[in-house]
């Protein structure tokens, strides 16, 4: 069989519904993505070859169990799989890319104790087992992988199910979901003109590293487990007393979450806005004359005191929220509506980033971050507050919030405390300041501190006497200043406004010695630019511990055998190497001291 055969093959394995269609441009996307992957096959073929092959296999009857289903035998697939796993990126081919029912069959997580005589691949790095949880979703309850008992902890996290429940026996388990199949309510999608047993559940870029279901993940209930679960591909919630209210009830206390303060004023009526493009968008069969005011929901569920309404108690409207969710933001294009609409009061309280890792008892809806429109609108919403917000702590985020705000990334990796003061200063406002830090790099004897001195004018009264060794490192504060693009000397004592009307340059001079190279890691800086300054009477190809040992003597270090070249390809060095004895300077794009 050709490797072309086998990749076609593979992609029956590889759909949750029906046969693939190599008509389709994201089925051909697949089947190259598996040549190129596996075989290292870079020139792409075309739909009509694709389906040439496909032809040729199909006059092969001993390949199908059920040709009209695209159901292979289980020896076809068994050889399928076993080709797959030999080529250069089977295995995570197969974790990305295999359907629901070869993932139970054949997948297994990387620390599970495989049985004699069992056909299955295991995982090679911690990453698969993630897919391999999304993959199966709750069908992970019941699935022999579940023997390992270390990936417990990792479900856990990715499916909001208790580790408890995870640790149980496997008929516990199993009986644990048929419960959650019996007592759970099918989503119907509304774009499905049919309730039949396929929720054309799919995997959104599913052949990328951040594929995932096209279905909003939340944990806004008080269910051991996601709001909206998965299972046999397809999607269940928990039924909601909420769910049974009249639609126009239903749009009215919907829209009371997405108010300012989740409290509205009746006698204003700019929560109509909210209210009528709740039911343009999920409530269409709500007639005019049935329109209901906020002040008919039925009692035990909001408080009027005088004009204004709100929700009785905190657990009602977080029992109103889970129906919404569950009703409402089943897509990426509700919750994209919900982001837009929503009051930044709802948006804080239980909007996360997708990575966030949520705390027991949390609620949480998370925003994924592709489509990269999603974080900007989650970010948008709630501007500078988002620094002080929980989600924060998902580094996922930071570049994100960097671009979108033009904040630093640094700022969102300190303290709750230091970026609630940055908060509360930049509200105060801003005003641009020019401050640049450089940084003097090379080996001890270069002639760092020379050059630094020359550059500031200070030349030293004996040239035959060595300058004194550096010892740690100097910092020179406001050493320079930038007038018409000529450094000049900087006289902190004659600027009024320093930082404003100059733009000033502070150096910092790094001793050479080995001793001090892991501190220096401290204090570099992707915000600063360096200079890296080599002895230029050296051959580049020289070690540099052979000259002056007084100074740089590494020995038993990993830099015992470096040259003058140094380790890092991104200097550049400009000058002869043999051009006379002396001090030389070497500016680059990046150094590694």
């Amino acid at each position: 069989m050709t490797d072309d055969e086998v990749t076609v093959l593979f992609c029956f394995m590889c759909s949750d519904y029906g046969p693939p269609d190599f008509t389709n441009t994201e089925w051909l996307d697949m089947f190259n993505k598996i040549r190129e992957e596996v075989y290292d096959k870079e020139n792409p073929i075309t739909s009509a070859e694709a389906q040439h092959t496909l032809n040729r296999l199909k006059l092969r009857e001993y390949l199908w169990a059920d040709q009209a289903r695209g159901n292979l035998t289980e020896d076809a697939q068994d050889w399928i799989v076993y080709r797959i796993s030999r080529g250069v990126s089977g295995t995570g081919i197969l974790f990305d890319l295999s359907s629901l029912i070869t993932a139970q069959r054949y997948l297994r997580s990387r620390r599970y104790n495989k049985k004699k005589g069992e056909n299955c691949v295991s995982s090679d790095e911690s990453y698969f087992d993630d897919i391999l949880i999304r993959r199966l979703q709750m069908n992970i309850l019941t699935h022999v992988t579940m023997e390992d008992t270390e990936i417990c902890d990792k479900v856990s996290q990715i499916l909001n199910v208790p580790v408890r429940i995870l640790k149980e026996s496997e008929e516990e388990r199993t009986q644990i979901q048929k419960e959650l199949k019996q007592t759970g309510e099918k989503i119907k999608r509304r774009k499905e003109s049919h309730n039949d047993h396929k929720q054309n559940l799919t995997w959104l870029w599913r052949n990328m590293a951040n594929a995932r279901l096209d279905i909003v993940r939340s944990c806004i209930g008080s269910y051991p487990h996601l709001d909206i679960y998965i299972i046999d591909n397809i999607a269940y919630r928990k039924p909601s007393t909420y769910h049974i209210y009249p639609p126009d009830i239903r749009s009215l206390l919907y829209s009371l979450l997405l108010v300012e303060s989740y409290s509205l004023d009746v006698n204003d009526q700019t929560h109509n806005k909210v209210i009528a493009e709740l039911r343009k968008k999920y409530f269409t069969e709500v007639h005019f004359s049935e329109e209901k005011k906020i002040t008919d929901i039925p009692k035990g569920i909001i408080d009027i005191n005088g004009s204004i309404v709100k929700f009785i108690s905190e657990d009602i409207r977080h029992d109103v929220m889970y129906a919404f969710v569950t009703e409402c933001l089943v897509e990426d294009s509700d919750l994209e509506f919900f982001l837009t609409m929503a009051s930044r009061d709802v948006i804080s309280e239980y909007c996360r980033s997708w990575d966030y890792q949520r705390s027991d008892g949390e609620r949480c809806l998370f925003v994924p971050d592709i489509p990269g429109g999603m974080y900007d609108l989650f970010i948008d919403k709630l501007q500078l507050d988002i620094i002080s917000h929980c989600t924060v702590s998902d580094w996922g985020i930071h570049g994100s919030i960097s671009r979108h705000l033009n904040i630093p990334q640094e700022i969102l990796r300190w303290n709750i405390d230091a970026r609630e003061r940055f908060v509360k200063n930049s509200m105060l406002g801003s005003e641009k300041m020019f401050r640049a830090r450089g940084m003097i790099v090379g080996c001890a004897g270069a002639g760092k501190t020379t050059l630094l001195r020359k550059l500031h004018g200070r030349e030293r009264t004996d040239d035959n006497k060595p300058t004194e060794t550096t010892v740690g490192l100097e910092v020179h504060e406001d050493l320079f200043a930038v007038e018409n693009n000529i450094l000049i000397d900087f006289c902190m004592e004659k600027a009024e406004n320093p930082y404003l009307e100059n733009k000033v340059i502070s150096m910092t001079d790094f001793a050479g010695q080995v001793a001090y190279y892991a501190c220096h890691q401290v204090y570099l800086s992707r915000r600063a630019f360096y200079i890296v300054v080599i002895d230029m009477s050296r051959k580049l190809t020289e070690v540099c511990r052979l000259f002056d040992t007084d100074r740089h003597n590494p020995t038993g270090s990993l830099f015992h055998s470096w040259t003058y070249k140094g380790a890092d390809p991104g200097i550049e060095v400009r000058g002869e190497p043999d051009s006379g004895r002396g001090s030389g300077a070497a500016i680059g794009s990046r150094a590694k001291p």
